[in-house]
């Protein structure tokens, strides 16, 4: 009966975990104030690819600690170096509503789809865990070009429906590195150092959900898709040595 209650238990904890991250990830960009929040996972999660082989260890995130340079997170210190009339094109850090706390979000969901872990918690939610990832964000941007100006709108249908710009070829630009550890909680060492880091493409096909918001969904999910990928690959191949 004791093991049945502390599964059921388990079971439950898991469950309000994952609820609280769907609850977070897919909250509304607020197009008429001045925040946002990161780009939630549909339809665009697809892109995130699966691991060939799933680490055997449960993982606790942290929240990352928020490094950027000055000109990425206000549109008055990128106006110093980059022209007039690309200002619009970039996203700004002084624009998200609660960065770090999405950003765990976008992470866990990203890490959960590709099957990184055994058992992944973060947030509210904390579970006993073999490792815990920390972080340090030094540089998250994004660059759409003409971005309010796209062709038909399109009405689509998936996990929540809205508004899409109609995908084509823009000019695009951006960058998303994250100083990563990874640490045991056995032995308090660590176990594993990497970076969650890449480029976006000069010119790139993407659809964005709010097209008054496009820089930074194309940040959210096209550029941080494509470092977590990469990193997740690295990671997974990796000889952790965890006891």
């Amino acid at each position: 009966m004791n093991s049945n209650r502390k599964f059921s238990f388990f079971m439950l904890v898991l469950f309000a975990s994952t609820l609280l991250q769907s609850c977070a990830i897919y909250r509304m960009r607020d197009t008429g104030g001045s925040s946002v929040s990161l780009a939630g996972s549909s339809p665009s999660i697809r892109t995130i690819k699966v691991i060939p082989k799933q680490l055997p260890y449960s993982l606790r995130l942290e929240e990352f600690t928020d490094e950027r340079p000055p000109e990425e997170m206000k549109r008055s210190e990128r106006a110093k170096t980059a022209p007039a009339n690309t200002l619009d094109f970039y996203s700004y850090g002084e624009n998200y509503a609660l960065f770090k706390e999405d950003l765990l979000t976008l992470t866990t969901e990203y890490f959960n789809f590709a099957g990184a872990f055994k058992i992944i918690s973060s947030g509210m939610v904390k579970l006993p865990s073999d490792l815990v990832m920390t972080g340090r964000v030094k540089h998250y941007y994004g660059y759409y070009e003409n971005a309010t100006s796209f062709g038909t709108d399109l009405l689509v249908g998936d996990v929540g429906r809205g508004i899409i710009g109609a995908a084509k070829e823009m000019p695009t630009g951006g960058t998303i590195e994250i100083e990563i550890q990874l640490t045991s909680t056995k032995s308090g060492k660590v176990v594993y150092q990497d970076k969650i880091f890449a480029k976006a493409p000069a010119k790139d096909t993407f659809a964005p959900e709010n097209r008054d918001f496009a820089a930074y969904e194309y940040a959210d999910s096209r550029i941080y898709q494509l470092a977590i990928n990469d990193f997740l690959q690295r990671l997974s191949s990796a000889n952790l040595n965890v006891q």
